[in-house]
């Protein structure tokens, strides 16, 4: 199967490229100043108040989207994403062998209730990339809801979700999974971790999926990790300092 994505990035050459949405890296020699190395599992779960078996680690978001929808790829029929979307996000139900159905949003993330339907799973951004149209906690939390009494699902790429709100707590779990990772909002320059966040049914079939094809995150990227989210402030107010004035 020829993947094609990202031909765009791939073929074209431009003196200035303005297609990364990441911010300025930060380097590890900074991480360092910030502070000590903790256990990032006991981060993780006070970010998000969500149990140890409601976590899991990735190499990156695109893989903990892998996992997620891997993980339920034998309970669903059909994957609905929207238009415009993260190419990646687009591409993945084809290449798993799952029924894609593409739906424009015209009024915002929030017409995506009308496509809950038993055995589907809703993949998509959140904030949109490249709209940035965003739902609020309140109406991921009714998506949610509509999602677990129609025995539908929600994989929720959630990069950027860190530049809208501080406040990732008690976000609705229960057949949904978020991914996370280093990159955009927390970015660094010379390694990359991520994490997938919900239903701990949806998690542990997700780890099985990571540890047949790609196990073990490095301790060394996990120790700059549990550095990185014990100061979301700290990024918080540089990448504020960053976009403001521009």
């Amino acid at each position: 199967m020829e993947i094609g994505h990202f031909k765009w990035l791939s073929e074209h050459k431009a003196d200035l490229n303005i297609a990364s949405s990441g911010m300025i890296p930060v380097s590890k020699d900074d991480i360092e100043k910030l502070g000590k190395p903790v256990d990032i599992m006991g981060v993780l779960t006070s970010i998000y108040n969500v149990p140890i078996k409601s976590v899991a680690l990735t190499h990156g978001t695109q893989e903990g989207n892998f996992a997620a929808l891997s993980a339920i790829k034998s309970m669903v029929d059909q994957v609905v994403t929207v238009i415009p979307e993260y190419e990646p996000i687009r591409v993945l139900p084809s290449f798993l062998g799952l029924k894609g159905i593409e739906v424009k949003v015209s009024d915002g993330l929030g017409e995506l209730i009308n496509y809950v339907k038993p055995k589907t799973v809703l993949f998509f951004s959140n904030p949109n990339n490249p709209l940035g149209v965003y739902l609020s906690k309140g109406e991921i939390r009714d998506l949610a809801d509509e999602a677990r009494r129609k025995g539908s699902y929600l994989v929720i790429d959630s990069i950027f979700l860190e530049f809208i709100t501080g406040d990732l707590r008690d976000l609705p779990i229960e057949n949904t999974a978020y991914t996370f990772s280093t990159s955009k909002f927390y970015t660094v320059d010379s390694f990359k971790i991520g994490w997938i966040i919900g239903d701990d049914k949806i998690i542990q079939r997700a780890v099985n999926v990571i540890n047949l094809v790609s196990p073990l995150v490095m301790g060394l990227e996990a120790a700059y990790a549990s550095i990185i989210l014990q100061n979301r402030e700290w990024f918080r107010r540089r990448n504020l300092s960053i976009i403001l004035p521009n």
